[in-house]
């Protein structure tokens, strides 16, 4: 994948557009069609350059310098449990304890103020947020610490270790499935993003 300079690419991508008008120029007159009108390329919902520099990327692979810092910096925030793991456990630990202690009370809050038994949106959201900074695997562990906790402190009775019911089991599996998703969508949203939106409007998806 070879990567320009800002200034390069747009050379190449003007470059490009022009080649792009010149036979569009040909291909009207070689079809009886009215000459180009330099007045309409300025209502066009996609530039030429800006077509051109997409061409130039999804068709040519050939892209500006400035992608690979924001593939980087989305990788690694996306993705740290493989390319950049923490260093140290404490800010884990830190993290796990306070995902169980938010979780826990404004679980019971919740359930006390909606009387639906174990609502699970802070339960999940806690390890995905943990997945999100520190990877799956510490999600995962969050995860277990959650359920555990739940069991103990929010199904009655309390203080005691149930077995897991039926509704547990399922927000479990629930939270662990969204634990290993997320990270991964996240980590490829960028290359995805830039995909769709190179799919311009006046174009036919299927084409």
């Amino acid at each position: 994948m070879p990567f320009k300079s800002a200034a390069r690419f747009s050379q190449l991508s003007s470059a490009l557009g022009g080649v792009i008008i010149e036979h569009a120029s040909k291909f009207a007159a070689e079809h009886q069609l009215p000459p180009m009108q330099a007045a309409g390329l300025d209502q066009m919902s996609t530039k030429i350059d800006d077509f051109a520099g997409e061409l130039l990327m999804f068709g040519h692979d050939t892209w500006p310098e400035s992608a690979t810092s924001d593939e980087t910096e989305i990788t690694h925030e996306a993705a740290p449990s493989d390319v950049d793991p923490p260093r140290s456990v404490l800010p884990f630990i830190f993290v796990a304890f306070g995902s169980v202690l938010v979780s826990v009370p404004a679980t019971m809050f919740l359930h006390a103020l909606l009387d639906f038994p174990l609502p699970g949106i802070f339960y999940i959201l806690t390890a995905i947020t943990t997945a999100l900074i520190f990877g799956s695997v510490h999600g995962l562990i969050v995860a277990a610490f959650n359920a555990a906790a739940h069991n103990l402190v929010v199904e009655p009775p309390a203080l005691t270790f149930n077995v897991p019911s039926q509704s547990e089991l399922y927000l479990f599996a629930c939270c662990v499935t969204l634990v290993l998703l997320t990270p991964w969508i996240a980590s490829h949203a960028a290359k995805w993003r830039n995909r769709l939106l190179a799919i311009s409007p006046n174009h036919d998806l299927a084409g």
